[in-house]
């Protein structure tokens, strides 16, 4: 009952705004400086305008504030006694349940509490002297016995290796082969083109291996007008067609991902390269 009364109080108060709102708008339409004598005039003005314009203030009247008079209508035929009775009674055993719980509480920290914490601590045990540990007698040292000398065998001085043989005319020398240089693939051009916000990034590859270049790993990374890298990123990119062998050169574009707002150009290098031949590159 008491939700139903504060809904209807709500509605009767909404449906009131709303008439007024209604009542300015047409009251504005008559002359613009209506509205504020009817707002000024706490309602008197609304009065006087129903009173000198009959066909303009007639919907107002007769839909918002016949609504709002109806609402509080029922809101004065719903007993309040009863309302405040019940608002009291829940007061009343909310202020007793919270009572019980601190009386609780009271009695749960008085039983966790020791009985007699004022009790002296029992004597700390004493424990018993050690006995003495008897020193030993005193006893004259003995002479010593002369030692005689040690007799030490100097071996021979070994000699110097000789130094080492040069080859014979003729002979045949083995020498391990060095591990073969890598192909260098490299970019030869990066371009940054930034279109709303949108980057675009146009690359070209120059492959110098034996084989065709059907894929390449790059690092890109991302300058403000100083020279600093503001940001960086790997992508994994499948040319297609493949980049000739042997000084063979292609061009794709890659999309300017996590474009700094303060870039401007970009460094980009190859980290890793496949082959035709399924050779992968590491660099």
């Amino acid at each position: 009952m008491l939700a139903l009364y504060v809904t209807l109080n709500v509605l009767s108060g909404i449906v009131y705004v709303g008439f007024l709102i209604w009542l300015c708008v047409e009251a504005f339409k008559v002359k613009p400086w209506w509205p504020v004598v009817i707002l000024l005039t706490c309602g008197l003005g609304a009065v006087v305008f129903k009173w000198m314009n009959r066909e303009s203030a007639r919907n107002p009247y007769r839909y918002a504030l016949s609504t709002f008079l109806v609402l509080r209508l029922i809101c004065f035929l719903i007993p309040t006694d009863s309302l405040v009775r019940d608002a009291q009674d829940k007061l009343s055993a909310f202020t007793n349940e919270l009572a019980q719980a601190m009386l609780t509480n009271q009695m749960q920290a008085t039983l966790a509490t020791p009985a007699d914490p004022a009790a002296p601590n029992p004597p700390p045990e004493v424990a018993p002297p050690a006995t003495p540990i008897p020193r030993p007698a005193r006893t004259r040292p003995a002479t010593p016995k002369p030692v005689p000398a040690p007799v030490v065998d100097v071996a021979p001085a070994t000699p110097a290796p000789a130094p080492a043989t040069p080859p014979a005319a003729g002979a045949t020398i083995l020498v391990e082969p060095a591990a073969p240089a890598k192909p260098a693939i490299e970019i030869t051009r990066s371009d940054l083109t930034i279109n709303e916000g949108i980057g675009t990034i146009s690359l070209e590859v120059t492959n110098r291996a034996p084989q065709l270049l059907t894929e390449v790993k790059l690092t890109i990374s991302y300058m403000d007008k100083r020279g600093v890298k503001v940001g960086q990123w790997n992508t994994l990119r499948k040319l297609a067609p493949a980049v000739d062998a042997t000084d063979g050169n292609g061009r794709f574009t890659e999309m300017a991902i996590r474009l700094p707002p303060s870039a401007v150009k970009v460094s980009v290098a190859v980290t890793a390269a496949r082959l035709a031949d399924g050779t992968t590159i590491e660099y």
